[in-house]
């Protein structure tokens, strides 16, 4: 691994030295950070600051980094530290990527040479400009970082026209045809896939519903209200961007949550697959439940509250008062239109049910970010 850090000409004295039983390596002090960019810039552009001081500077290296040799002022970094940091503060989804990200880019910080990022996709590029952001707080290069932007003209918004979704083929009524179908043909996972789509949630968080009111229903569920209170929960639920706070119930999907086993994402997504292909994925009852209730009187800031898209708006964050109980009785009175929708007209008891079933536990947030509820899944926005 050490000598994956050799530049051209360089010996192992003057690259570093592994600290036995870490995962990290120390290089010595040396000169400031040559870029291998002679011209200090991408298609013809120049910086005035193509050699940058060597100030603050930690490296560490497990993957291999060919080609790149340079020198910081002896201090390290540990990546079994920033492994913890990152997982504790992110989805496990967004940990693996990003540190995956860091581990392949982190020589642009010591080199100065962000030529390589110029030829990503926009987005990849976005998300390894924000991998790197991170890594230099934590390194305390942001100065050098924020001269690298500037020398090669990172933005952070993506360039990129976008077609609204509302006018691709993925139509209110496609997305209902598919849901009936999938839903009908459905026997062992019918009562789950039903309260999936009248809960408005994320797959994921539906199936940790589900699993927490066999927990602990006595202080999830608010009875007075019917509605399943995740804000009790910050550890599962109020993740770093995605979050849900509250569900709003009526008797029928309290049957289903008594009734229903919980299952994990893998099974209930494969059987899906199996059955139907890619085309016919879970998330699209969450964009169901939202044009439903959007078409059907509901506000879109009461729409994003409660499938739990936190609102940018000053106005919404601190000023917007609504009184809850009309809007959630609205949106059981929704609810029960919505079943006919989508062709639910059984009874929740004729599914599997729990009897017999082991307690099913579930761990708190660890420092390794998501809880590990066998329901890891792409997040849906």
């Amino acid at each position: 691994m050490l000598n994956s850090l050799k530049g051209p000409g360089s010996s192992a004295g003057r690259s570093g030295r592994l600290v036995s039983g870490m995962s990290r390596v120390r290089i010595p002090p040396g000169a400031s950070f040559p870029s291998s960019n002679p011209s200090g810039g991408f298609l013809g552009h120049s910086s005035s600051d193509a050699t940058l001081q060597a100030t603050g500077v930690r490296a560490f290296s497990n993957a291999p980094c060919p080609g790149v040799g340079v020198y910081s002022n002896g201090s390290v970094i540990d990546w079994d530290y920033i492994e913890r940091a990152i997982y504790a503060n992110y989805s496990r989804n967004w940990a693996r990527w990003c540190l995956s990200l860091m581990r392949r880019y982190y020589h642009i910080l010591l080199s100065s040479d962000a030529s390589e990022l110029m030829l990503l996709k926009p987005r990849i590029r976005i998300d390894a400009m924000k991998a790197l952001s991170m890594l230099a707080k934590v390194t305390g290069l942001n100065e050098r970082w924020k001269a690298i932007r500037e020398a090669y003209g990172l933005k952070w918004s993506q360039e990129i026209s976008y077609v609204p979704s509302i006018l691709t083929s993925q139509t209110y009524s496609s997305l209902i045809d598919k849901a009936r179908k999938v839903i009908s043909s459905s026997n062992r996972y019918r009562g789950v896939l039903e309260f999936i789509a009248l809960s408005g949630l994320r797959v994921g968080e539906a199936l940790d519903a589900m699993r927490l009111y066999h927990n602990d229903a006595k202080n999830y569920l608010n009875r007075e209200l019917m509605v399943l209170e995740h804000f009790k929960y910050p550890a599962i639920f109020i993740r770093k961007t995605k979050k849900a706070y509250i569900t709003v119930l009526d008797d029928y999907m309290l049957d289903l949550l008594e009734d229903s086993k919980p299952v994990t994402y893998n099974a209930l997504s494969l059987s899906i697959k199996r059955r139907f292909g890619t085309d016919h994925c879970p998330s699209m009852f969450r964009k169901i439940w939202a044009t439903y209730m959007r078409n059907h009187g509901l506000e879109p800031e009461i729409v994003d509250l409660l499938q739990g898209r936190t609102p940018k708006s000053i106005f919404l964050r601190h000023y917007y008062r609504p009184d809850m109980k009309p809007l959630i009785e609205k949106v059981r009175e929704n609810l029960e239109e919505m079943r006919k929708e989508l062709g639910i007209d059984g009874k929740a008891d004729t599914y599997p049910t729990i009897q017999g079933l082991r307690e099913v536990s579930i761990p708190p947030r660890s420092s390794y970010g998501y809880h590990n509820s066998l329901s890891s899944q792409p997040d849906e926005p």
